[in-house]
């Protein structure tokens, strides 16, 4: 999926990205058959790109899972890339659903997985192109822009739920509302195992407290 919107906020004033996606993955214990591709879900030996914001011409930054499944943050200067390791514990191509958001300038990312119940990450970048023009779900253009969909690489066998693009830096608070409502208060997506959620309440009106 591309979506090309020169209304897109720019990264001068701050933006927040996020989505849910699930990779049907089974970790290490599938194997890989000739071609490298996972016999069970047909999921290529390769990067796989969570989403991608780009120029016309080139890549601006790529929230992408490596060959283990860990997650990096990789931020551009123009076209020179540096990665930033986000989550490195385990393999989040575990075939359960998980929650992105990248909090994002020009120049500074934090970036949370599951609200920041699985990690939170803070950094810095040279130079991001403060003005995007594309959104790029479930891969990427490689080394160039949005407009170079025959360059188009690091696809899979994902899928995606609640993608959007804010015009503000986030806070945290929010960002863990947004991953409890979906996950939550309105089951809309299945919980990611080990998730807890207590409830408790508070003085004379009955408040509730989580």
């Amino acid at each position: 999926l591309s979506c090309n919107d020169p209304g897109f906020p720019s990264l001068t004033t701050g933006i927040t990205a996020e989505k849910w996606f699930n990779y049907p993955f089974f970790a290490g214990s599938a194997g890989l058959d000739a071609s490298g591709d996972s016999p069970i879900c047909q999921q290529p030996k390769c990067a796989l790109t969570i989403l991608e914001l780009t120029t016309d011409t080139l890549p601006v930054a790529i929230l992408q899972l490596d060959t283990s499944g860990h997650l990096n943050l990789i931020t551009y200067s123009g076209s020179t890339p540096t990665s930033h390791a986000i989550y490195t514990t385990s393999d989040l191509r575990s075939n359960s659903w998980h929650h992105v958001a990248a909090v994002l300038t020009a120049t500074t990312w934090t970036v949370y997985v599951d609200g920041g119940l699985t990690a939170t990450v803070s950094g810095t970048a040279t130079g991001m192109t403060p003005a995007w023009s594309w959104l790029v779900i479930n891969a990427d253009m490689a080394a160039n822009g949005g407009g170079s969909t025959a360059d188009i690489v690091h696809g899979g066998n994902m899928s995606a739920s609640h993608a959007a693009i804010y015009p503000w830096l986030l806070p945290q608070w929010r960002i863990w509302a947004h991953y409890c409502a979906a996950a939550l208060a309105f089951g809309c997506l299945p919980v990611p195992a080990g998730t807890r959620s207590e409830e408790r309440r508070v003085g004379k009106e009955g408040r509730s407290r989580w």
